[in-house]
């Protein structure tokens, strides 16, 4: 008495379903050109630019300044300073 064991071969239409699947994928990936370098260039223009600055002196901070004391240089050539203006923050450890 011989036993033979025999999986259920796969369904052809299994099959095609892989194989259009599996197209698909391949088409999807040549059409959207993943397979090619492309350069890409974006040119910007930077309109403003903020520049923090905390001015000490003997420790202390230095708070009465006015926008005339400050001159801004950009690759050696003076730029306008258009926004000038004073941040006080709480100090957290009040001295009494």
């Amino acid at each position: 008495m011989e036993m033979v064991c025999r999986s259920n071969p796969p369904l052809r239409g299994q099959i095609y379903v892989w194989l259009f699947l599996l197209f698909l994928f391949v088409y999807t990936f040549l059409l959207t050109g993943f397979t090619q370098e492309k350069d890409m260039r974006e040119d910007i223009v930077v309109l403003n630019v903020e520049v923090p600055v905390r001015v000490m002196y003997k420790g202390k901070l230095v708070d009465n300044l006015k926008k005339s004391d400050f001159r801004l240089f950009e690759n050696g050539k003076e730029q306008e300073i258009n926004g000038f203006y004073l941040v006080r923050k709480k100090n957290e450890k009040s001295e009494v």
